[in-house]
């Protein structure tokens, strides 16, 4: 699939926005951000060459841990997680592990 960054970040939903994407626009990465806040904000983003759908990922978190969102296979984003950053962080990692999140 890719390299992903995993991070925890103080910032707002538009500030994780222009970091993930800032972070995939170089290709072969993808990036999951959780504001530090709570309940907390997550912004998930691949390049296009990354084969892994972002809204996959984000739909398989908010499935577990709770929230809302949605988006598209190169960027989704969600709210409402009333879990830490680093649960979270630790789930994304463990999702992004298990195999093939379609790039659909």
């Amino acid at each position: 699939g890719g390299r992903f960054v995993l991070q925890a970040v103080d910032a707002d939903a538009n500030a994780l926005k222009a970091l993930a994407t800032t972070i995939v626009s170089r290709g072969g990465l993808g990036a999951v951000l959780v504001s530090s806040a709570r309940p907390s904000l997550l912004v998930i983003a691949r390049a296009p060459d990354v084969a892994v759908s972002s809204s996959d990922v984000l739909a398989r978190l908010i499935s577990k841990l709770g929230g809302r969102g949605g988006g598209r296979p190169d960027l989704a984003q969600g709210g409402g997680l009333d879990v830490p950053a680093e649960v979270i962080l630790a789930e994304a990692r463990e999702v992004l592990s298990r195999g093939p999140l379609n790039q659909s």
